[in-house]
């Protein structure tokens, strides 16, 4: 009869404590495994809403490429030893020698990088991740184009006819002869050369002669008849 009871008592003992040890590791993980990480996913320090936990190339690399966007700022998170076991604060421009350990260059272009350039210690730490802040690039504003003075021509005067001081009329060479009369002889003497406009003189001197001739013979013959 005693024998009966004991083999339920035996059970129900090892399921109570199964059902215990069950629910410890149940909270244990459920605290380590999801909420230690949401806490820390949820934190990025000034970079917060941004594009957070970009993972380095390497220890000491990280770059990040916004593609069409420009980056604005970035957040460093490093050892459990740099900037208080924290991230660092948002740097908005290129920067040097940040805490002895890290250089940021790229920041207000699409590519950004963040490299340790310290030598590698508890007090110049791996990367673990960065966070960016990005932002549309600024349009560049079109120039207004200068307009070019208009250049006006200078007319070209237009040149103004000689004053005519009067009329000149030309006399033919022909009439002034005809008018002239016969030329004299040159001085050497000799028979003049007829010329157009000396002809009719010489004819009109010739014909006189030959009538003071015949005027001549027809006396001289009338006056052997008187005789």
């Amino acid at each position: 009869m005693n024998s009966d009871w004991r083999i339920p008592r035996t059970l129900t003992a090892l399921v109570g404590t199964a059902i215990a040890i069950a629910a410890a590791l149940a909270v244990y993980f459920g605290l380590l495994n999801f909420s230690a990480p949401v806490g820390a996913v949820e934190n990025h320090g000034d970079c917060t809403g941004g594009v957070v936990s970009i993972s380095p190339d390497t220890a000491d690399l990280a770059t990040y490429d916004a593609g069409g966007d420009v980056v604005t700022g970035v957040c460093i998170k490093s050892g459990a030893n740099m900037f208080g076991g924290d991230h660092s604060q948002v740097f908005t421009q290129d920067t040097a020698n940040i805490a002895s350990c890290y250089g940021i260059t790229g920041i207000g272009t699409s590519v950004v990088t963040v490299q340790r350039t310290g030598t590698p210690s508890s007090t110049c730490q791996e990367i673990s991740h960065i966070d960016v802040m990005v932002g549309s690039p600024t349009p560049t504003p079109t120039p207004t184009p200068i307009p070019t003075p208009t250049q006006t021509a200078t007319p070209t005067p237009t040149p103004t006819p000689a004053a005519t001081t009067g009329t000149t009329t030309t006399t033919p060479t022909a009439a002034l002869g005809a008018v002239q009369g016969p030329s004299a002889l040159p001085a050497t003497g000799g028979t003049p050369t007829a010329g157009p406009s000396s002809s009719l003189p010489w004819v009109a001197a010739v014909i006189a002669g030959l009538a003071v001739a015949t005027a001549g013979g027809l006396w001289a013959h009338s006056g052997r008849r008187a005789h």
